[in-house]
C-alpha cells in the first residue's frame, strides 16, 4: 500500500486521503482495495441448496454482466466508484490509487 501512496503523490497533484475524508466536490486521491460485486457470481447457497434437495437454478455460463459495480474499501468504509473505471477487467482485492471526488450521490466519481 505504500509503494501505490507514493506513486499517486508523485503522478497526481492531489491530496491523498482516507475515504471517511473525502468531501464532496473535493478533488483528491484515494488508496484502497476493490470489490468487484458480480451479480452472477456462483453462491455457497447453492451447495447448501444442493445438499437439503431443494431446487437449484443452472449455472450461467458468464459470470460478467452489466449489473456488475466497482466498491472501493479501506481502513475506514467502503464506497462505490463510478467514472472512468472499466469494471469488465477489474479484479477483486487489486489494491489501486484513483483520482476524483465525491459525488453528491455518495460515489467516488473516478476521473
Amino acid at each position: 500500500r505504500k509503494p501505490i501512496e507514493e506513486v499517486a503523490k508523485a503522478k497526481w497533484e492531489a491530496p491523498l486521503r482516507k475515504l471517511a475524508e473525502v468531501k464532496v466536490g473535493c478533488r483528491c486521491c484515494v488508496v484502497g482495495t476493490l470489490f468487484k460485486r458480480m451479480q452472477l457470481r456462483p453462491s455457497i447457497l447453492k451447495e447448501v441448496s444442493e445438499k437439503q434437495g431443494q431446487p437449484v437454478l443452472p449455472d450461467p455460463e458468464r459470470f460478467i454482466s452489466d449489473d456488475d459495480s466497482l466498491i472501493l474499501e479501506d481502513e475506514t468504509q467502503r464506497v462505490p466508484l463510478a467514472g472512468n473505471l472499466p469494471v469488465d477487467v477489474a479484479v477483486t482485492g487489486t489494491v489501486i490509487a484513483l483520482l476524483g471526488m465525491e459525488s453528491t450521490a455518495g460515489t467516488f466519481e473516478v476521473e
